[in-house]
């Protein structure tokens, strides 16, 4: 009976020393979900700062590339940190910009709204290989 106490014991000692006292709790307690693959702290914070940088550079953009790219990212921003209620970008959350990106409907308006840029900013010549571009982006999408 004591021998089986002593190992228990011991593997649990040998648990935490394998572990180096490391959990996936936070301050309080709870269970930190903002942990990557790594076990490295992974704020939202980070995720919602990208996903802001990533729709002001969709709005300056007339790069189909760079568009497309961002809109990629801020698509997985978005989602990361769905979650959240601080407003992100002009008041809308990270739900409600999930929800433009999931929603077809809304996510093709935003791409027709740059392709309409696209015909205010462009010259005739840079125009041409930039629709080529959107052409190109957006049957990889599908």
């Amino acid at each position: 009976m004591l021998i089986g106490i002593i190992i228990i014991l011991v593997l649990i000692i040998f648990l935490l020393l394998v572990n180096g006292g490391r959990n996936n709790r936070t301050d309080s307690g709870s269970v930190n979900r903002y942990t990557n693959a790594q076990g490295a702290y992974d704020p939202p914070e980070q995720h919602m700062r990208i996903l802001k940088d990533c729709l002001d550079l969709m709005e300056k953009t007339v790069n189909p590339e760079t568009f497309f790219s961002r809109a990629k990212l801020a698509a997985q921003k978005a989602q990361y940190c769905v979650r959240e209620k601080t407003p992100v970008w002009r008041g809308l959350t990270c739900a409600q910009i999930n929800e433009v990106f999931s929603n077809p409907s809304k996510r093709d308006h935003r791409y027709r709204r740059f392709i309409d840029k696209l015909f205010d900013e462009g010259k005739e010549d840079r125009l041409t290989y930039q629709l080529h571009q959107v052409g190109y982006y957006l049957s990889k999408e599908n």
